[in-house]
């Protein structure tokens, strides 16, 4: 549970880094 916020946080930042990466993991 601990190690949800962080792994969200950073893919919240490399998601918005990378807008493409984003749409292909949706």
């Amino acid at each position: 549970m601990d190690q949800a916020a962080p792994l969200a946080a950073s893919f919240a930042l490399t998601a918005s880094r990378f807008p493409p990466v984003a749409d292909l993991l949706r």
